[in-house]
């Protein structure tokens, strides 16, 4: 799950040349359904045979709701809440605050394992 297409495309290239892509099960999450599956044909090559999920994050929150019953955190009052601030947060130093912690795609991982969302 990532914002940044080039550096996933060539993460996953290697994963599927280092690995047997009939055994991967790979759920692609981008800011649209077309930035996902745009990344799934830029590994295809690398990764035929390997099953592959692309979402666009807006369908990805939906299917968290409807099929986990969760709301995703990013998307509550309390991700907007100054993590220094926070008395439910672990604390972070100042240089330390960089905006990867709090992105959608750092969080996404943790909704979809094996079987939940599909």
């Amino acid at each position: 799950a990532s914002d940044r297409m080039a550096a996933s495309a060539a993460v996953l290239n290697s994963v599927c040349d280092n690995s047997q892509p009939t055994a991967l099960r790979l759920h692609l999450l981008a800011p649209t359904k077309e930035a996902a599956q745009t990344l799934a044909t830029a590994t295809e090559t690398a990764c035929d045979g390997a099953v592959v999920l692309p979402y666009g994050l807006a369908e990805f929150e939906a299917q968290v709701r409807t099929r986990v019953g969760e709301e995703p955190m990013w998307t509550t009052a309390l991700s907007k809440v100054e993590r220094s601030k926070s008395t439910y947060a672990v604390p972070v130093v100042p240089w330390d605050r960089d905006e990867k912690h709090t992105s959608p795609y750092n969080h996404a991982r943790f909704y979809a394992p094996a079987s939940t969302l599909v």
